[in-house]
């Protein structure tokens, strides 16, 4: 290889080394490759609307017209994390049956942090089906709620956090009401009544055969009076036939 190949082989090399530096100067420190990052244009007097995603969850924020000054560029970057203290502190939380963390920044087109109080009313909306709280997380606060789902949407204003989790609640049972609870009392009382009332059928019976019995024993009765009478018509024909006889 001649000396003119070997120079030119060498700013190539220069190159692509000095463009990979300036790609990864890009990202904020500590971010990875695999951070999903939505773009914006500032424009002034106008609201900038950035939005970017991580795994299902689709997150968009609106910052205020003038919020953001000699910034021409807004960056919104999302990525999944692993924090062991936080999921610590969900495993303090038995209801909570799912959860994801991610990590939000804001920087510009340098790679610069854009400083939270610039975004003090900042907007943010996140979608993520599935879920039903998201709550912001750091070692001094630790969980803290901050929106709760409608529809599998999550709106709150932005406070300049950059950890956030979305949890799962396992959801509670209903408990029957009062109301609900009368007819089968009702019920309840109505089967004893009837209980009740077929063990009480054999007593009320027996009245009925005491009745009969009484009836037998006044026909006997009766039977015996007409037998008594017609002993007694016998008994007084005979003496009246014994006077005449003498």
């Amino acid at each position: 290889m001649n000396t003119k190949k070997i120079i030119v082989a060498a700013m190539v090399a220069a190159i692509a080394v000095s463009s990979a530096v300036i790609s990864v100067s890009a990202l904020p420190a500590g971010w990875s490759e695999s951070a999903n990052i939505g773009t914006a244009d500032v424009k002034p007097n106008e609201d900038t609307k950035v939005v970017t995603s991580v795994d299902n969850a689709t997150i968009e924020a609106t910052i205020p017209a003038n919020a953001v000054t000699g910034v021409e560029t807004v960056k919104l970057g999302a990525a999944a994390a692993t924090d062991v203290d936080a999921e610590a502190a969900l495993a303090q939380k038995p209801d909570i049956v799912d959860s994801k963390i991610i990590d939000l920044y804001f920087f510009d087109e340098d790679g610069e942090d854009i400083a939270p109080t610039y975004l003090s009313n900042t907007k943010f909306v996140i979608n993520a089906a599935g879920y039903d709280i998201v709550y912001t997380f750091s070692e001094e606060d630790g969980l803290n709620e901050v929106a709760e789902a409608e529809n599998g949407k999550f709106e709150f204003v932005y406070d300049g956090s950059s950890r956030y989790v979305l949890a799962k609640v396992e959801s509670q049972p209903s408990q029957p009401s009062q109301t609900s609870q009368i007819p089968q009392q009702s019920q309840v009382s109505q089967a004893s009544q009837q209980s009740q009332a077929s063990q009480q059928t054999p007593q009320q019976s027996q009245p009925s055969q005491q009745t009969t019995n009484t009836g037998d024993s006044s026909a006997t009765a009766g039977v015996f009076a007409v037998v008594g009478l017609a002993s007694l018509g016998t008994a007084l024909v005979a003496s009246k036939s014994k006077k005449h006889a003498k």
